[in-house]
């Protein structure tokens, strides 16, 4: 008899200090055997994809429910998760009489619904009303998911991203379906084991090819070669731009049964994470919006260089309408930049009809009033309706600065997007302001292939600031770095196996 595996996902990274909601339009939603043809063009890298290709080189067959997601933006609406729910029940209604051998399930990991304190768990607990508890169920996270222990007692594996820039989906799916394929061949459930650590990690500091994190999760990938328990293991680094009790870095193996061999060997990992905190948070370098200024100035302009405004990062669940750089360098009269871009609806739409005109106009805060502003002469330039990433778009010269404004956020993943406006990535003669944090790997591959070239975080403000301590947060657990220099530091041990929670344990750091 054929062995057969639900599937479905539900992606969205929910930055709660983002002001909006997502907006309900912004989600994608694709059910039934669209599914696979999705995942054939649109959805060809994401996890799903690999779970699917996995499971028919085993003759597998895949019954889909439903996907959706939406790029990276503040909490989900709850008209849109209930939604979501509602429609899921669907699927899983009419599959009810066909006997299913597993769950594989892509879950972001670090999503927030306004109204539902763990939406993810919600979500899990559906998909368990249907299928019931005795199959084997796998969620893939993104790598800054930030799961709760009642989501990991409900599942009987996690597999997670090793990347950051993420370029592992496709495989991550692979070893989801591979993991069920081992759970469904045990005689008994596999355990799970979780070392929480008291560590807000910025994904910027948590870049796997970079030092320390790259050693780290040498360790991490090491660990089912040093002990034949463990069946799979992931570090999720979390998301620190949630206040979320969870938030924090996260050391998950799924192994057959828990050994006190194993326990130490999983501690001795958490504890090396933590002492090495502060080297995490400077493994990259991060300039001052001032010291990013005085680069600029007396920079060698053979040099290709790109400046990430960190705080203001759409990927990271930022508004992207924030004008704290092109502030800096008007105030210091600096020419040659290319700011990419400032979301602003209202100058778009006041200015689109004066193309080749110079008129006055108002950049910063336009989406969410936050942020500062600035009122100047500009140039259009450019004019272009109804692009695809960043809607009706024109190019602004002010002051000798370029300034690309869009009606809508657009995440910087490709210089694609740049040369389609007419703006050429690799010219020297520009410096590159990207909505961005750390650069996503079309960038990184532009600047290897460029001699010399070279990119710079820096530290603006906005609702994805590296500065985490300019957030009010109220339900992390305390202390936790970096929120606190010092304090009575605990790892949590949590030991989950058939449903229920067996450990939850403090150890002492």
């Amino acid at each position: 008899m054929s062995t057969t595996v639900l599937i479905g996902g539900f992606w969205h990274e929910s930055d709660t200090f983002n002001p909006m909601e997502a907006t309900p339009f912004s989600f994608d939603w694709v059910d039934g055997q669209d599914i696979f043809s999705w995942l054939s063009a649109d959805g060809s890298q994401n996890e799903l994809a690999g779970v699917v290709a996995e499971l028919s080189q085993h003759g597998v067959v895949v019954e889909p429910t439903l996907a959706v997601s939406a790029p990276v933006a503040g909490p989900i609406p709850d008209e849109v998760f209930v939604r979501y729910l509602k429609s899921l029940s669907e699927p899983l209604r009419r599959l009810r009489g066909t006997k299913l051998d597993g769950v594989i399930f892509g879950l972001h990991g670090s999503s927030t619904v306004s109204g539902h304190p763990d939406a993810q768990l919600e979500v899990v607990q559906l998909l368990r009303t249907y299928v019931g508890n005795d199959i084997p169920m796998v969620v893939t996270f993104d790598l800054h998911a930030s799961p709760s222990p009642e989501l990991q007692k409900a599942v009987d594996g996690i597999v997670a991203y090793h990347t950051a820039p993420h370029r592992d989906m496709v495989s991550t799916g692979q070893r989801a379906a591979r993991l069920f394929l081992r759970l469904a061949s045990l005689p008994t459930k596999p355990t799970l084991i979780s070392l929480t650590i008291p560590l807000l990690l910025p994904g910027e500091f948590g870049q796997t090819d970079m030092a320390p994190m790259h050693q780290i999760m040498a360790q991490v990938l090491r660990l089912s070669h040093l002990d034949d328990a463990v069946l799979e293991a992931s570090l999720l680094q979390g998301y620190p731009w949630a206040d979320n009790p969870h938030a924090m870095v996260n050391l998950i193996v799924v192994a057959r049964g828990a050994s006190s061999a194993l326990i130490e060997t999983l501690e001795t990992i958490a504890r090396s994470i933590f002492s090495v905190r502060q080297r995490l948070y400077r493994s990259v370098p991060v300039l001052s919006v001032a010291e990013a200024m005085d680069f600029v100035v007396h920079r060698d302009p053979r040099i290709l260089l790109y400046l990430c405004d960190s705080g203001d990062n759409p990927t990271a669940g930022a508004l992207e309408d924030r004008v704290d750089l092109l502030e800096a360098a008007i105030h210091g009269q600096i020419r040659g930049f290319v700011f990419a871009p400032i979301v602003a609806p209202l100058t778009v739409a006041l200015a689109k009809s004066h193309l080749g005109s110079t008129l006055s106009v108002s950049l910063g805060g336009q989406l969410a009033d936050v942020g500062p502003r600035v009122d100047v002469d500009a140039t259009v330039v450019g004019r272009f309706d109804n692009d695809e990433l960043g809607g009706d778009t024109l190019i602004l010269n002010i002051r000798g600065n370029l300034v690309v404004a869009t009606t809508r956020r657009v995440p910087m993943h490709s210089p694609k997007w740049l040369d389609d406006l007419g703006i050429d990535p690799k010219d020297p003669a520009n410096v590159f302001v990207l909505k961005s944090g750390y650069l996503f790997p079309d960038y990184q591959d532009l600047l290897t292939s460029v001699d010399p070239a070279i990119s710079f975080l820096v530290a603006t403000s906005g609702a994805s600031s590296l500065d985490l301590n300019t957030f009010s947060y109220q339900r992390v657990p305390r202390p936790i770095y970096p929120l606190d220099d010092s304090g009575h530091w605990s790892l949590t041990l949590t030991i989950t196996h058939g449903g229920h929670i067996e450990q939850m344990t403090p150890i002492v750091l």
